[in-house]
């Protein structure tokens, strides 16, 4: 079966001692928003002081997964992706039920990915689930946006504003 990533990286982390240095509380602060950070949406029964370490994890974990995507589609069009995610096929058309969820700027359901356009189109609704300045600078200095846009079907008017709005989008939060 399939790991959770964040239950397992809890469990590394709480091993390792890495964090044995801080006391009780944070160190649960800590463990439990490293177990949530990969969630669709955050668990409302978590302590407040979890939350700013959910955020800044799941922000950390957008960044280097934008990266991984970008790397996969410049080395080989993402040739692994439907190994991943055995429901997409890499030429596939862009959702039209995917463009009306990112629509209302919130993150997409991965359920919805059905071609490599549409996972482009879900990592560009992340923008919407950033939540620190920095996380938005970095996205900007990195030219995520545009490199996400670039590998889009530029054909289409509604996936071009999308990326625009998108992109003003992170331009407002900088």
């Amino acid at each position: 079966g399939s790991v959770d990533h964040g239950e397992r990286g809890r469990e590394v982390v709480r091993q390792s001692g890495l964090l044995s240095d801080l006391d009780h509380h944070e160190r649960a602060c800590i463990l439990d928003a490293i177990h949530y950070h990969n969630l669709k949406s955050m668990p409302n029964h978590l302590n407040g002081k979890t939350r700013p370490w959910i955020e800044l994890i799941r922000d950390a974990d957008k960044l280097d997964i934008f990266h991984t995507v970008y790397d996969a589609v410049m080395r080989d069009g993402f040739q692994d992706l439907p190994r991943m995610l055995p429901q997409v096929r890499l030429d596939g058309p862009v959702s039209p039920k995917l463009i009306d969820e990112l629509h209302t700027r919130r993150s997409c359901s991965i359920g919805l990915v059905k071609s490599l356009g549409d996972f482009l189109l879900l990592q560009l609704s992340w923008v919407y689930d950033i939540n620190y300045a920095v996380t938005f600078r970095q996205l900007d200095q990195r030219g995520m946006i545009c490199r996400i846009a670039g590998q889009l079907p530029r054909d289409n008017e509604t996936v071009n504003d999308l990326v625009a709005e998108a992109e003003q989008y992170v331009a407002n939060h900088i």
